[in-house]
């Protein structure tokens, strides 16, 4: 019997292709959209997740043709950006409706006949911004951030029904989210041109970030898994920021996030030195944080763990294949730092 798979916001973006790659892997994948046109090689279904009886039909008719439901992956959401003293707060709600409490409705229709199944999984979609909330994004950031509470509870109420739970953190995706964006620029004048400025950093990033077919990849490959941990961060670099979020002192960290995004007038050159000076002196103190909460190596040649024109971090720099050099010093960016011996006898 043929697996079955419920994929939101399914039409376009990470959601495709995530159904695509469940599909591919023999999945029959069902993908609720408000769009009128579908997938083809997918089964479409029109609903807004926002309403919660069109959701409930749309699960209804599920299982109805199948019986059961395996995975679902709550993807469907848009953003919104601008200043929170210039953001109305009916516009908040609605992205809260979308990217909260859709997810809350779909998932509600699905509990009872997983629960009752003794099996199921459900992947909600997150944001690295839960981690590392961005200015002028504020609501995004903190519905993301209600995502993983949620996400980390539920698992915890359905562990004893064999019905896992999970989120996964994207970063920077080359989607249409971008252009979907609701953006607002209302008092840029009055903050000194940094909503504009920042809101173009963030759509370079994106424009400029990871292929939606192996984000869409990542996550069907979480939702299929046997046994998953809370939250899962995509691509080593956000997995590292993700890292840093837990470890540095929370003053620093905003500080930092400030100087990305928020264009605070300090110099992106000062913000890459004090970053990496700042988690070489962890990392030489504590190695063992690091490499114990990644359960593998540091490597990466290349790449950047903060956005910026030469990378926030830079890259650990390490030897090849992604390991740890075998002796000598460690650097991060443009600093060089000693790990302690005995972090190289344990390897």
């Amino acid at each position: 019997m043929s697996k079955v798979a419920v994929v939101t916001g399914g039409t376009s973006g990470i959601g495709k292709q995530t159904a695509l790659a469940l599909k591919a892997a023999g999945y029959t994948v069902y993908e609720l959209s408000r769009r009128a046109q579908g997938v083809e090689g997918l089964h479409h279904l029109v609903a807004d997740i926002t309403r919660e009886e069109m959701v409930d039909a749309a699960i209804g008719e599920v299982l109805r043709q199948e019986g059961h439901i395996d995975v679902v992956v709550n993807n469907a959401g848009f953003g919104i950006s601008g200043a929170i003293e210039f953001t109305k707060t009916e516009d908040a709600k609605r992205l809260f409706d979308a990217d909260f409490f859709g997810m809350v409705n779909v998932n509600r229709a699905v509990i009872p006949h997983m629960r009752q199944a003794g099996a199921g999984r459900i992947v909600n979609l997150s944001s690295v911004a839960a981690a590392a909330p961005i200015p002028f994004q504020a609501y995004y950031s903190a519905a993301k951030a209600a995502v993983n509470s949620y996400t980390m509870a539920l698992a915890n109420e359905l562990r004893p029904y064999g019905v896992t739970v999970c989120a996964v953190q994207p970063g920077d995706i080359h989607t249409g989210f971008t252009a979907a964006r609701e953006k607002t620029i209302d008092g840029d004048d009055v903050y000194g041109g940094r909503i504009s400025r920042s809101v173009a950093r963030m759509e370079h990033d994106e424009q400029t970030g990871m292929d939606p077919a192996k984000a869409g990849a990542f996550i069907a490959k979480v939702a299929m898994k046997q046994r998953v941990k809370p939250i899962y961060t995509i691509r080593f670099d956000y997995q590292f920021l993700a890292l840093l979020t837990r470890i540095l002192p929370y003053r620093f960290l905003n500080w930092l996030i400030g100087v990305i995004y928020g264009k605070c007038g300090i110099c992106a050159p000062m913000a890459h030195k004090l970053c990496a000076q700042q988690t070489a002196s962890l990392l030489s103190e504590k190695p063992g944080v690091f490499f114990d909460s990644l359960k593998r190596p540091i490597g990466m040649a290349g790449g950047a763990f903060f956005p910026g024109e030469e990378g926030m971090c830079g890259a650990l720099n390490s030897g090849r294949g992604g390991r740890p050099p075998s002796e000598g010093p460690l650097r991060l960016g443009r600093v060089s730092f000693s790990v302690p011996a005995s972090f190289h006898r344990r390897r």
